[in-house]
């Protein structure tokens, strides 16, 4: 079976398409910092670093250490599986993310739900 010019577009990397999406799409990439916050609220703190550092490599580490005061090398190790950030870098590296994804100023509000009994 030949395969036709449209059927390559299955062979790109999925992590490819999201950097790209995060890089061309300011609301999607904002959804993506939400995601990570809610994350750290419940305690998912791998999956967080994880998202993270998705969002950092649309940015580019360079240009996140640079925005952030923070050497690239330190913001791969926060941000690595077994990274154990502090409180304030990763307040760094939201703040940072958030005004390099998004066009226009951000202000981001938390609300918190009562979850119901199960």
């Amino acid at each position: 079976m030949r395969m036709g010019p449209m059927d390559t577009t299955m062979t790109v990397d999925p992590r490819v398409r999201i950097l790209a999406r995060l890089r061309r799409e300011p609301e999607f990439a904002m959804a993506m910092v939400g995601e990570a916050i809610e994350l750290i609220t419940e305690g998912y703190a791998e999956e967080a670093r994880s998202v993270l550092r998705t969002l950092a490599n649309a940015v580019g580490f360079e240009e996140l250490a640079r925005v952030t005061g923070t050497h690239a090398k330190t913001l791969h190790r926060q941000l690595s599986p077994a990274g154990n950030p502090t409180m304030n870098a990763v307040a760094l590296i939201l703040h940072a993310l958030m005004t390099q994804l998004s066009p226009k100023p951000v202000r981001m509000t938390v609300r918190f739900e009562e979850a119901e009994a199960a």
